[in-house]
């Protein structure tokens, strides 16, 4: 009895969990690439991911700078130079990013832009 309602638990759990994540969430891919984000800006529907993939050899990041009033700025991916890292984007408006290597030297700048479903 005890092992059947934990079990009656688990399932509950995991259709609140899926019932949370939106319909049809995709992920959009940006590459960061020597010295420039490829698309320079990325339209997403909310809830979307980004997937941020490194090309080239030069060591980058994605540090959010500004984002939509209420929203949560995204964690920054680390420096690297290989490698991907993703964010979801659950409040629409845009979200302004940077390389903070290659900001002001080579104006290395990005926007995604969540537009509602």
């Amino acid at each position: 009895m005890r092992r059947a309602s934990t079990i009656l638990a688990a399932a509950a759990a995991l259709v609140v969990v899926t019932a949370a994540l939106p319909a049809g969430a995709a992920t959009r891919a940006v590459t960061v690439d020597d010295f420039k984000f490829a698309p320079k800006k990325r339209a997403v529907t909310k809830g979307d991911r980004v997937r941020f993939e490194w090309a080239g050899d030069a060591d980058h990041n994605v540090t959010f700078r500004r984002v939509p009033k209420g929203a949560r700025k995204p964690k920054r991916c680390r420096n690297r130079s290989t490698g991907s890292c993703r964010r979801r984007f659950g409040k629409v408006g845009t979200y302004r990013y940077v390389c903070t290597i290659h900001e002001l030297s080579d104006g290395m700048r990005g926007r995604v832009v969540v537009k509602a479903p």
